[in-house]
């Protein structure tokens, strides 16, 4: 049945109507989007709550009735869980499913809950109400997933893990609801500039989509496994992934602490959520990309079965989501698999009219740096390139000098310092797994407060983060403000206001020293170059940190 609409698109994106408030400033963290989504509402299909309202206002209507209608609308789904959670929450126990979560709440609530909830009446020319539906259609197709390999695995929490994945993309729904002008920002810096999807939601948002999504499952104190899932503490690096990946293909390359590793993040419940959510990401840029197929390797050494049989089962998978779930007027994802290969990629972008009837309305990206400006200043570069890829070359491939751990620290400071041209480098060591104290310094005065840092990781968000898995900190005088008050009171008066870069060297997982680098001058800018080269280099010892423990 199609979904009632009017003749033309109006200017009705009334239901995000507290939007139109002009903000003071920017949104450009979590915190802000989280607070600033929490509260506007997400409207479900006008036909799907005409159909519950008739159930749920019916003598004839039953919970296996009413059941069938909730389970077919995914933001219907949601608004059940979040009040069955909320009844459960109170008793000390989760929603375990959606039938537990309908069931939970009886017919009374399910007939208030249709009446409180909100409808949305598309309009096939407005391109945001249909990117917002195609958000919700990605969820359901990865919930399809989720639950369909959990259940390959006679997994006993697959309707737990259904719901975690439905869940996991709710930073989607609500930004093409509420915030249209910032995604389409985000899909025009992938387009045109192409940037990296994570990257080109930093730079609009202030952080990731997958934060904000966080934000909202505490706000709205959603089941557990959607948290575990969301939270960036059980994010796999890339350099994990690749493992993963490696593992996949039973590279000999990978010891027996990666192995075991490996196995260990394939048991936790949040892994297939996340799985099947990463596959949804990556095959919207295309299924047949090498970042696709590397996913369905990982599918299929999660499943343990013969690559050709995991291929058949996700696309199978991907046809039942289409099937269960279709907004006329949207293209469905199992469409999108069925498109011959090709380099271009869907539009996801808005039209120059919708852009002019959302001005005002919806909240304003911050604008970009002037590419002009940027023009003016010489492009960044090494201090010593030779010697930088020299030193890399011997953190990759080995170097017959390197015969102590410590070697490895001192050519890395080489690297950065001659090669790279940071002036000023700081190297903490890591204690007892559990405390950080400056060991050695490169261009930094005896008296500099940075010699004398110590700090307890557990007193420090941000440093623990750095120790806990691959990550490189920027700051900058965009992140400061965001960043500076995560560090311990010392750490920010010794770091003071000029640009740096932060990294943690890693030993088989484990955290061996954090590393600080600048420029040496309050008034010189870090570049992406800089975060990039410091990020590699970083990463090259701990793999040969790595090999040579490996050998021990």
């Amino acid at each position: 049945m199609h979904d009632p609409s009017s003749d033309a698109a109006d200017d009705n994106a009334n239901d995000s109507a507290d939007g139109t408030e002009a903000l003071e400033q920017p949104l450009f963290s979590a915190t802000a989007w989280t607070t600033y989504l929490a509260d506007r509402p997400l409207p479900t299909r006008l036909s799907s709550l005409q159909r519950l309202k008739r159930e749920t206002a019916s003598d004839r209507g039953t919970l296996m009735s009413i059941t069938a209608i909730i389970k077919a609308d995914p933001v219907l789904c949601l608004q059940v869980v979040r009040l069955a959670q909320a009844l459960h929450a109170r008793k000390g126990s989760d929603v375990t499913g959606i039938d537990h979560a309908i069931g939970s709440l009886g017919m009374e609530r399910l007939g208030q809950l249709a009446k409180e909830c909100e409808a949305l009446r598309l309009h096939a020319s407005c391109s945001a109400e249909l990117q917002y539906f195609r958000a919700i259609a990605n969820s359901h197709h990865a919930a399809t997933q989720c639950v369909q390999w959990l259940r390959a695995r006679h997994a006993t929490y697959a309707e737990k893990g259904w719901v975690a994945a439905l869940c996991y993309g709710v930073g989607f729904w609500s930004l093409w609801r509420h915030a249209p002008l910032h995604m389409h920002r985000i899909h025009c810096r992938i387009r045109d500039a192409g940037l990296d999807p994570i990257d080109a939601q930093i730079e609009t948002l202030g952080c990731s989509v997958q934060q904000i999504s966080l934000g909202l499952a505490q706000a709205w104190q959603l089941p557990p496994l959607i948290i575990a899932a969301l939270d960036n503490e059980t994010s796999p690096s890339r350099r994990t992934l690749d493992k993963l990946h490696q593992r996949s293909l039973s590279d000999p390359r990978l010891n027996k602490d990666d192995l075991r590793s490996l196995s260990h993040l394939l048991q936790q419940h949040f892994f297939p959520v996340k799985l099947a959510n990463w596959l949804v990401q990556t095959t919207q840029l295309g299924w047949s990309t090498t970042r696709a197929l590397g996913m369905y390797d990982i599918v299929n050494d999660y499943l343990g079965k013969e690559l050709q049989q995991t291929t058949a089962l996700i696309h199978q998978n991907c046809a039942l989501a289409a099937q269960q779930y279709h907004v006329p007027g949207t293209l469905a994802p199992a469409a999108e698999m069925l498109f011959i290969t090709s380099d271009s990629q869907l539009d996801q972008t808005l039209g120059e009219r919708e852009l002019q009837r959302y001005s005002g309305r919806y909240p304003e990206p911050a604008p970009l740096p002037d590419p002009s400006l940027a023009s003016q200043t010489p492009a960044a570069t090494f201090a010593d390139a030779q010697a930088y890829q020299q030193i890399n070359q011997r953190l990759l491939h080995g170097y017959n000098l390197y015969t102590r751990p410590g070697h490895i620290l001192q050519g890395l400071l080489l690297g950065l310092s001659q090669g790279l041209g940071l002036n000023r480098l700081a190297l903490q060591v890591v204690r007892s797994k559990q405390q950080l104290k400056t060991a050695q310094v490169m261009g930094i005065d005896d008296d500099d407060p940075i010699t004398r840092l110590e700090a307890e990781l557990d007193r420090s968000l941000l440093l623990k983060q750095l120790c806990t898995r691959p990550g490189c900190i920027w700051l900058s005088a965009s992140t400061r403000p965001r960043l500076l008050p995560m560090l311990p009171t010392s750490y920010r008066a010794a770091l003071g206001e000029q640009d740096g870069l932060m990294m943690c060297i890693f030993a088989h997982g484990k955290p061996v020293a954090l590393l600080y680098g600048d420029l040496g001058n309050a008034t010189s800018t870090l570049e992406s170059f800089h975060r990039d080269q410091f990020r590699a280099l970083c990463t090259a010892a701990s793999g040969a940190l790595d090999r040579m423990l490996g050998q021990a």
